[in-house]
């Protein structure tokens, strides 16, 4: 009713999401009469406002920028939309008199009263939008009184319907283009059907008393009968024509269902670190990628079926590596898990019960009354397991008659229960056979949660092999080749990094792979300037440009974002060569916008003396031992440093004890002990020094 097809069409080309949803908050947007705050943490409603108001010459401002009330007048005057981005949760109050919107007529021009200061000249045209990136802000009444809150995030059935979108205009582009068509078609016919009912009234109002005599409302009403009658069978048939085409719509929704429950679990991965944080447009862009790249069929459900393995497998493969090791596992269960519980196999109070246990709740057990003592149970189980399974009957629907199923026990029932408590391995006991029936996949995890806590992470593994494959237990290798295929030149790729590792020596061996030079800056005071210049320069040359230590440069991380934002408004003047590479600690004050956008890396150094030799020693080419006087002594003293590098790394995990000072040993301090070594044995072989004196020297480098 508030809205044109026209109009929508137009909204959806300049990026609108096509879900209801997003059209009926963009409808709110345009028509309401107080100036609108979005709160857009995917940047979903930023982009369309930007591109839809592109033509009236928009002006996009953040709320830190110190001459924003000056901007925003001169906007004013000159009659220009205006954006405020990134809003958190108070307002300037300098802005009051703008939100207010007092304007009145003073002669043939329209003004704006700005409170104590002096009206100004208002042009019409001017509009206000403003978006918080916060996923969940709390406005106070005085700010939220004053303008209309649009809670732009991006819903789960939301997301299904635009995805379901981009999965038909991949596979079926006629079919999509058709759907359009169609809409379009029945919203015309409804709107010609209401024009129509209007000019019959507006006839009618001004026939007079005798409508019969009037010769020009006959005459139209005659015509409009006909006329009705027609776009009436057009209606029917168009509304025909839409069922068909959702019908054979409905065909791809499970893999729109699928995309939005990986979605869903990746967005919460930000939940247990800041730097685990994606963009709904990146997951998009990964997401096109995979119906361009998957193996193709002719059949649709054999299609489906390729396309759910393969985003699955794909999206845990890419988010992994931007993940470390300690929350890999956590990923993997919460992708089998949503999905489940998507499923309807996990009920939502199963599910609670899992997270958070019983809570207050406390089984009553009657002396007189309970079956633990009337039955004999108590005879074989103790009381605290006997409560423990009495609050599965109150959480988990198929444990209603566990009561029964307990009386009935026999010897080698009690016997099989007995294993399951002592078990090295209780998710693969075999229990009685009456509760191992209602004791398959999640419920077996309660059970190993409420009565062998220890072995939880062994039945987690062991779950998500059952459901989902072993390939979700298998952390993709560290791969800086990889990542960069994945990237773009407006991507950054970023290493986030963990004491001990540093990636910077691979990224410098794969740019000399690529025949690409690389600037490394690391960041620090005054580096600020001088990684911008980089930057720029680079983005023409095509160059790469590694900026270190970002976790360092706090207060010059802001600066950093809009750099970025201004590079990437020029994308078409970046060289294709170009790539932006970042590394950082876990930091709280790392920009949301580059870690939402950019391709994550997690490089940890190896845990175990076996795997730190392979990603040390193992990774040395021939070519390098080839190149010394002394091949074999290199090679056999080069391991004994990467094997005494690796006894160090172990180290670690007593904290400084046994050191004078507290030291993070990294893949650099190796580096440099190889290359003192190969000094030394070019230095003593030269003067004939034997292999035993010369293995002792070099035992002291490290050291």
């Amino acid at each position: 009713m508030l809205s044109d097809p026209m109009e929508i069409r137009d909204w959806n080309y300049s990026g609108l999401p096509a879900d209801e949803l997003s059209i009926e908050n963009a409808i709110i947007t345009v028509r309401a009469k107080r100036w609108p705050l979005i709160i857009d943490p995917q940047m979903q409603a930023n982009k369309w406002i930007r591109n839809y108001y592109r033509k009236q010459k928009i002006n996009a401002y953040k709320l830190t920028n110190k001459n924003l009330f000056n901007l925003l007048k001169n906007s004013i005057m000159n009659g220009y939309p205006c954006l405020i981005e990134n809003v958190e949760q108070t307002l300037d109050s300098s802005l009051e008199p703008i939100l207010a919107n007092q304007v009145f007529k003073q002669g043939a021009g329209y003004y704006l009263s700005m409170g104590s200061d002096k009206p100004i000249q208002y042009t019409i045209g001017f509009k206000l939008f403003m978006t918080s990136k916060m996923a969940n802000p709390h406005y106070l009444p005085e700010l939220s009184i004053k303008v209309t809150l649009i809670n732009f995030t991006v819903t789960r059935k939301g997301l299904e319907d635009q995805l379901l979108v981009e999965v038909v205009k991949h596979e079926k582009p006629e079919l999509e283009e058709e759907k359009d068509q169609t809409m379009l078609s029945i919203n015309n016919g409804k709107k010609m059907i209401s024009d129509l009912e209007t000019s019959i009234l507006n006839l009618v109002k001004d026939a007079g008393s005798d409508i019969l005599d009037n010769d020009i409302l006959v005459d139209k009403l005659d015509e409009s009968k006909i006329q009705s009658a027609k776009i009436k069978e057009q209606l029917e048939s168009a509304e025909v024509t839409a069922k068909t085409i959702n019908k054979e719509r409905t065909s791809y929704h499970p893999i729109a269902v699928r995309g939005s429950i990986l979605y869903f679990t990746i967005a919460s991965l930000a939940n247990i670190d800041s730097m685990y944080n994606y963009s709904l447009e990146y997951f998009l862009k990964l997401f096109n990628q995979r119906l361009n790249k998957s193996q193709a069929s002719k059949d649709i459900e054999t299609r489906v079926n390729i396309l759910i393995e393969d985003i699955t497998i794909s999206f845990y493969e890419k988010i992994s590596r931007g993940v470390f090791e300690k929350d890999k596992l956590l990923y993997s269960f919460l992708i089998v898990t949503s999905k489940l519980k998507n499923d309807e196999a996990i009920g939502e109070s199963e599910w609670q019960f899992f997270l958070r246990g019983e809570g207050n709740f406390e089984p009553k057990i009657n002396e007189k009354e309970s079956p633990y003592y009337t039955k004999g149970i108590n005879k074989w189980m103790d009381i605290e397991n006997y409560k423990k399974l009495l609050c599965f009957k109150e959480f988990v629907v198929s444990f209603y008659d566990i009561e029964n199923i307990l009386t009935e026990f026999k010897e080698a029932d009690i016997e099989k229960w007995n294993e399951f408590l002592t078990s090295e391995n209780p998710h693969l006991v075999v229990l009685p056979e009456k509760l191992e029936k209602i004791s398959q996949d999640f419920n077996r995890l309660l059970l190993v949660k409420q009565f062998r806590l220890e072995k939880l992470i062994f039945a987690i593994k062991h779950f998500i092999e059952k459901t989902f494959g072993k390939k979700f237990l298998e952390s993709p290798p560290f791969s800086v080749p990889v990542a960069y295929d994945d990237s773009l030149k407006t991507t950054p790729l970023i290493f986030i990094l963990s004491p001990g590792a540093n990636p910077v020596k691979f990224l410098r061996d794969f740019a000399k792979e690529m025949n690409i030079n690389m600037i490394n800056i690391s960041l620090g005071q005054g580096q600020g300037e001088i990684a911008k210049k980089a930057i720029f320069e680079s983005i023409k040359t095509g160059n790469w440009v590694c900026l270190e230590n970002c976790h360092l440069a706090r207060s010059w991380m802001p600066k950093f974002e809009e750099i970025l934002e201004e590079v990437n408004d020029k994308e078409a003047e970046i060289n294709d060569n170009y790539r932006l590479w970042l590394t950082s600690m876990p930091s709280d004050k790392f920009p949301a916008s580059v870690l939402q956008s950019g391709v994550k890396i997690t490089n940890e150094p190896p845990k175990g003396i076996r795997a730190s030799l392979k990603g040390t020693y193992l990774n040395i080419k021939e070519e390098d031992f080839k190149n010394s006087s002394l091949p074999f002594e290199l090679k056999k003293m080069t391991f004994g440093l990467a094997f005494f590098h690796a006894i160090i790394l172990e180290r670690r995990k007593f904290g400084a004890l046994g050191w004078n000072i507290p030291y993070e040993w990294m893949n650099s301090d190796f580096e440099a002990s190889r290359m003192h070594l190969n000094m030394y044995i070019e230095e003593y072989a030269a003067e004939g020094v034997p292999f035993e004196i010369l293995r002792f020297l070099v035992g002291t480098i490290k050291i």
